[in-house]
């Protein structure tokens, strides 16, 4: 009981009462609980623990503990509620009833003060405004209490948890080394008796060796002695407030300085992301630009590629026409010669057997220079009319005329129809063909013949685009070269196709030059290209061939 009332005593009460005429809502809103049980009204409240205590948990946690003794605490007391019939709702001046507030004066006034306020431009204010402006600025007060209250509670629960934590860590302590003192002593008796049990087995005992372990003993025993007086500051330091002061402090040190290094760590990858998408961003541009200059190059490269072809087409074509003209001047040459020789040969009187032969022949080459080679004498156009077989696959072979040759072989004109014009070995010659009906079933060839061993013609495929090739038969080989020939100085050589459109009802013509040894093809007045060096006598073949078998009759040569 005495040391209840010292403590009492040496505490520091502050009382606390609030008049009820102030307020406008229940004092209980004023009076919190009790935050150790909750149930009744508190009492006291300690401002360092910051909690409310009843009287009942304020004697039992609150004082009993050693620490706590000192702390200030304050007081709750029951409103008082002022008498209604008091001097004190009067005017000290006019004894009036005080029913105004003036806020430049910070007091009541009664209505004849409010006069010299109202002169002196004082804000003045009704007691119904003035009271709702006060509860107001409480209400506002009182949440922020309940709110430093709540962090107060937060506190102490961690402040205790931080307590119990630091109990049982020197309680470990301390029952560590005790369990290690006890077998350090165990340790030291079990080896003083061995080193007793040596001397006298051996009898060396001496003073020396035993004042040594006396000493050590001696050390031994001051540095168990050292562990227990360290044992007991620690218990003393667990009731110290100012150690647990400093654990929470450095505690709160340590958390900040955490989330400091939070901060700092979401900063640095939130930079590192900045630099990243930058990075890829560069990267980005650099690939389309390349992409770009790749573009450029090959848009260059293409334009400089079709510029060679045309350029290389063009000297073709010129070297063609060059050809073309210096063999025609030779031939010129050839035939003037032949004409000089022969009127030379009438006017020496050197006549032969043949001179009625060779004198057509000059009338005739003196002839197809006068009138641009244009006619002929009706019996080689009755010889040159056309001749077609309907029956195809009753014929074995075609004989071409006057010379009684095989123009073709049976299996080649199978499903098929021929149509032929015998040319000469001299003069220009031009053929036209009209196809009445072409379709993909069927390919048109044509040709010119000389002996067995070598067969000269083109195919016509109907397409978009149509190659017209040059065929070789091999008679060594027993195999048909289908490829683009060209007859050079008397041999063959492969050429490039190239591309015809053959429609239906177009007009195929066909010029054969047999002095310069040419033949030409034209659709539609177009040319299509051709080829040289051909034999003296030739003759000319036009061959429609359907794949699948049907028979076709649709060609005429016009």
């Amino acid at each position: 009981m005495n040391n209840s009332n010292n403590s009492k005593s040496e505490k520091q009460k502050i009382q606390i009462s609030i008049p009820a005429t102030y307020l406008t809502y229940p004092i209980q809103a004023f009076i919190p609980q009790c935050e150790v049980c909750e149930e009744n009204r508190s009492d006291f409240y300690c401002t360092e623990c910051k909690v409310h205590y009843c009287k009942k948990c304020e004697s039992e946690v609150h004082t009993s503990s050693f620490w706590k003794k000192k702390h200030q605490e304050f007081i709750f007391q029951e409103p008082y509620v002022p008498r209604k019939n008091t001097d004190l709702n009067l005017c000290d001046k006019h004894k009036k009833e005080l029913s105004l507030y003036c806020k430049d004066e910070n007091e009541l006034i009664c209505t004849e003060c409010y006069e010299a306020c109202r002169m002196n431009n004082h804000s003045i204010l009704g007691l119904s405004e003035y009271s709702n402006e006060v509860s107001e600025k409480l209400k506002i007060i009182l949440n922020k209490i309940q709110k430093a209250e709540i962090q107060s509670n937060e506190t102490m629960k961690r402040s205790f948890e931080n307590q119990k934590k630091i109990k049982k860590e020197i309680q470990e302590l301390a029952t560590l080394i005790e369990n290690q003192s006890d077998l350090m002593i165990q340790k030291i008796q079990k080896s003083k008796i061995n080193h007793l049990n040596l001397l006298k087995k051996f009898g060396i005992m001496s003073n020396t060796i035993f004042n040594k372990l006396v000493n050590e003993n001696l050390v031994k025993q001051k540095k168990r002695t050292e562990n227990r007086n360290q044992i007991k500051k620690l218990e003393r330091l667990k009731k110290d407030e100012k150690t647990i002061k400093l654990i929470r402090e450095s505690k709160e040190i340590i958390e900040k300085d955490e989330e400091e290094r939070e901060k700092e760590r979401k900063k640095e990858q939130q930079r590192k992301l900045e630099e990243y998408r930058e990075k890829r961003g560069k990267e980005t541009e650099e690939i389309r630009r390349l992409n770009q200059r790749k573009k450029r190059e090959e848009e260059i490269r293409r334009m400089q590629m079709e510029k060679g072809k045309r350029d290389r087409i063009h000297r073709l074509n010129q070297r063609k026409n060059w050809e073309e003209r210096k063999r025609r001047i030779q031939m010129e040459k050839k035939n003037r010669d032949r004409i000089q020789r022969l009127n030379q040969r009438e006017r020496n009187g050197r006549r032969n057997v043949n001179t009625e032969i060779e004198k057509e022949e000059t009338h005739r080459l003196n002839q197809r220079e006068r009138n641009g080679r244009r006619n002929r004498n009706t019996e080689k156009k009755k010889e040159n009319e056309e001749t077609f077989d309907p029956q195809m696959n009753s014929q074995n072979q075609i004989k071409l005329k006057n010379e009684n040759k095989t123009a073709w072989k049976p299996h080649m004109l199978e499903n098929g129809r021929i149509c032929g014009k015998k040319i000469y070995s001299s003069g220009k010659h031009q053929i036209n063909i009209k196809i009445d009906q072409f379709s993909k079933k069927n390919q048109l060839r044509l040709g010119v013949i000389k002996t067995e061993e070598r067969k000269f013609f083109i195919t016509f495929y109907h397409a978009k685009n149509i190659y017209y090739i040059e065929n070789y038969w091999n008679w060594k080989l027993k195999q048909l070269h289908t490829c683009r020939l060209k007859m050079v100085n008397g041999k063959l050589t492969r050429r490039r196709p190239e591309k015809i459109h053959l429609k239906k009802n177009d007009i195929l013509r066909i010029f054969l030059d047999m002095d310069q040894k040419t033949i030409n093809f034209k659709i539609n007045g177009k040319n299509i290209g051709g080829w040289g060096n051909l034999p003296e006598k030739v003759n000319f073949f036009a061959y429609l061939h359907n794949n699948e078998g049907e028979e076709v009759n649709q060609i005429t040569l016009i």
